[in-house]
């Protein structure tokens, strides 16, 4: 979220399963950019395996001249169950 109005704003969702010694990625959205004030992420419906668990990783910057910000968040993770 910028706090400020920017030139633009983005996002690139990632999700990712936990093989038992790392976490791989088993899905990642197209990079969406918007530079009006509206929501810049649209939803997205993948399929996943039972008894794995998954996470989300969120990579994320603003844009506004020639700065640029960026980061990464990860959710906490889900156990995917029958």
């Amino acid at each position: 979220m910028a706090t400020q109005r920017v030139d633009s704003i983005g996002v690139q969702v990632t999700l990712q399963q936990w093989t038992g010694s790392t976490w791989i990625d088993v899905y990642r959205s197209p990079k969406t950019v918007n530079s009006s004030s509206a929501n810049t992420y649209a939803n997205h419906e993948v399929e996943v395996a039972e008894g794995y668990y998954y996470r989300s990783k969120s990579y994320h910057w603003i844009e506004h001249g020639d700065t640029k910000e960026e980061g990464t968040l990860y959710s906490g993770s889900i156990l995917i169950s029958d």
